[in-house]
């Protein structure tokens, strides 16, 4: 009987195959399969022509430690597929990965739109560093609470400390510009019937964003209607919320199929109150829709948003960008 031998390339690998292995390879004359540490500085080149060519872009290489390290080329080859991306580029830091991404695609007179979710450091640097280079326009932010002319309303999933403040005027203080508050889920479904899988849809549509409690925003006919709070509904004496986001399903280490039922006991409550044309599930749930969606049986059609995570970034961006060209 004929044996195959199955070589590592010959089947799919698994995320946790990429992660120990993607971008390596064992070293030809040893057999290692670790990749080792390059403590280089610099690399020999074949020729002057060959030095030359590399220098100016022609070949592919080795020129400084400084530039590339073949260690920190498996590193990004990894993410890169990890990532299902193209290419990626490692740096030293968080704030060196921000100012490589911004500072080429920005110019002064340009403006950025950053999530209300970020730590200290960066807040510090877009306020401080960044306000050097005289990035002026306006700022969409997406904030999780309800929004009115700039003020929070509530404050069922942040610090009461923030309810009635101007949270408007206090970050266009902070950041220089004109800043614009919007409820976050409110900002996900601008993008998702502006741009994404709800562009185009008539009558009622419902978005809501499953995550660590569960947003809501509602459209009639295309136009917003803004600062609902679906996930507070309360069902059996508990809110939607506690019962059905993706902080319960971790908390309480149930089933992915256990998960979807209670979502569809939700969503067939709201079917009942609004008669929906469609539902747009965000959130940390669009991420892996195709893993929950098939437990969910509802009348009402059902997508994923197509921005994800970062639709509410969008959707603040364009309510800023609306506003401001109407002078608000």
């Amino acid at each position: 009987m004929m044996k195959r031998r199955i070589l590592m390339t010959d089947t799919k690998k698994g995320f946790n195959t990429k992660a120990i292995h993607a971008g390596s390879s064992p070293d030809p004359a040893t057999g290692a399969r670790a990749t080792p540490i390059y403590q280089t500085a610099s690399y020999v080149f074949e020729n002057t022509d060959h030095a030359s060519d590399l220098f100016a872009g022609k070949a592919f290489g080795n020129i400084y430690t400084r530039i590339m390290n073949p260690t920190q080329d498996v590193l990004e080859k990894r993410i890169a597929e990890l990532e299902g991306g193209t290419a990626s580029l490692a740096v030293a830091s968080g704030h060196a990965a921000q100012f490589i991404a911004l500072h080429p695609l920005l110019s002064p007179g340009n403006e950025f739109v950053a999530s209300n979710k970020l730590y200290g450091g960066s807040i510090n640097q877009f306020n401080h560093s960044f306000k050097k280079f005289d990035w002026k326009g306006p700022i969409g932010c997406a904030f999780p609470a309800a929004i009115h002319k700039g003020r929070v309303l509530s404050a069922s999933r942040i610090d009461t400390a923030w309810v009635d403040a101007d949270a408007e005027h206090l970050f266009s203080e902070i950041t220089g510009c004109p800043v614009h508050l919007i409820n976050d889920t409110d900002a996900t479904g601008i993008a998702e019937m502006t741009f994404g899988v709800g562009k185009g849809y008539r009558g009622t549509v419902i978005v809501l964003t499953v995550g660590t409690g569960i947003g809501s925003s509602i459209f009639v006919d295309n136009i917003l209607v803004p600062n609902t709070e679906l996930g507070l509904i309360e069902l059996k004496g508990i809110s939607i919320e506690e019962r059905a986001s993706n902080r319960a399903r971790k908390e309480e280490g149930i089933q992915r199929k256990t998960w979807a039922k209670r979502l569809q006991f939700a969503l067939q409550y709201y079917e009942k109150l609004f008669h929906p044309e469609l539902f747009i599930i965000g959130g940390q749930l669009s991420k892996k829709a195709d893993k929950t969606f098939p437990y969910m049986k509802i009348s009402t059609r059902l997508k994923a948003a197509e921005f994800q995570n970062n639709a509410s970034i969008v959707g603040a961006a364009y309510h800023a960008a609306s506003l401001s060209s109407r002078g608000n």
